[in-house]
């Protein structure tokens, strides 16, 4: 599991620079938030999934100069089934040749081994959950003095 988000401002804005380069850092702010936590949930045994978490940034639209700001969390490749569990599978070589690993000491070759599968140790998910309302309330922090802001002297 990745985390994706994506903020999409649409009409007309007094300042949009200035809003999206506030939204993009409220956004980078919030994921950074949610990777510590996540960081702190991971399952360790030798670190390398949580060293791999880190926040993304980007934007999309023409020429870079898109109108959506995009974050991710980003993580080693077996992250997602740490988060999802996995359910019990056989697995075989990749070119039809034997599987080599080392149990108790002794090396074993074989053809195929049964993997007896895992539960599911979320991390990512439930640390995004935790910090949602957060992102709610900055996004609200940026757009409010803009939604409230007075409109200009009227012409007449």
């Amino acid at each position: 599991m990745a985390i994706h988000l994506q903020i999409r401002v649409r009409g007309e804005l007094p300042d949009p620079q200035a809003v999206r380069a506030g939204l993009a850092h409220g956004v980078e702010a919030w994921l950074e938030r949610v990777r510590q936590t996540a960081h702190a949930r991971v399952p360790k045994r030798t670190g390398k999934l949580a060293q791999s978490l880190r926040v993304v940034m980007g934007r999309t639209g023409r020429k870079g100069q898109g109108k959506n700001i995009r974050g991710r969390i980003v993580q080693r490749f077996y992250g997602a089934i740490v988060e999802a569990g996995a359910a019990p599978h056989e697995i075989r070589p990749r070119a039809g040749g034997l599987l080599r690993f080392t149990l108790a000491g002794k090396t074993i070759f074989t053809r195929k081994v049964q993997h007896p599968g895992f539960a599911p140790r979320p991390f990512l998910r439930p640390s995004a959950e935790q910090h949602l309302p957060d992102l709610k309330a900055t996004v609200e922090d940026i757009l409010r003095p803009i939604v409230e802001r007075p409109a200009g002297p009227a012409h007449g």
